[in-house]
């Protein structure tokens, strides 16, 4: 799967500006009593991997869910494999794709904090919705403060090129990739936290 592209999608509607209000409280209650793992952050807080955010008791977060099932649809249907797997299973009529969110945890970055370069290599996908760019909602955000997704290529030459986007520090943006891809974030340099839901996606076909 590493071939395929990243998807990339953004909303700034003012339903998504109530859900981000939201999905912000719920984390702050999250961080004010989970002292937070650390896997491929430097510095920052990252939740328990005990702890799905997902399964948190509020609205927001259900919107959350919803919108990432939705958008991973939309992925799968703009790829031209329903099944997420090869074109030809798509063919058999006995079975269905099934799309899990295995599981999904929340990232508060301050000041200089970073993800080292890593992969979700058990995952079909993975992705990441931001939820808070950390500059504030009237400045411009700095491209380099978003996810980096390196290519196999770049990676054997260690060659420090990566694809990234100013979208993909951006509230309300979401963000899907093959969960063998290579990817990291750089140091955060806004004034503001930089807050965002990461998650790994599961991808089964089963009978009908």
């Amino acid at each position: 799967l590493s071939y395929l592209p990243v998807y990339v999608v953004r909303s700034t509607s003012a339903a998504t500006v109530a859900m981000n209000d939201g999905l912000l409280e719920v984390v702050r209650a999250v961080a004010s009593r989970d002292p937070g793992t650390r896997i491929s952050n430097d510095g920052g807080w990252q939740s328990s991997k005990n702890l799905n955010f997902l399964e948190q008791d509020a609205e927001a977060v259900v919107n959350l869910h919803v919108h990432i099932l939705r958008q991973v649809s939309a992925f799968l249907a703009e790829l031209g494999l329903p099944d997420g797997i090869s074109t030809n299973a798509a063919n058999d009529e006995n079975l269905v794709p099934w799309v899990t969110i295995r599981e999904a945890w929340a990232n508060v970055n301050g000041y200089g904090h970073s993800n080292y370069e890593h992969t979700h290599s058990t995952a079909t996908f993975a992705g990441c919705y931001y939820v808070a760019s950390g500059f504030g909602p009237k400045a411009a955000v700095d491209q380099s403060t978003g996810l980096r997704v390196h290519s196999a290529a770049a990676q054997k030459a260690k060659d420090v090129r990566h694809w990234t986007t100013a979208a993909l520090g951006s509230a309300g943006t979401l963000a899907l990739w093959p969960g063998d891809v290579v990817h990291s974030v750089p140091e955060h340099t806004g004034p503001h936290q930089r807050v965002s839901i990461a998650f790994n996606i599961g991808l089964t076909l089963r009978p009908k």
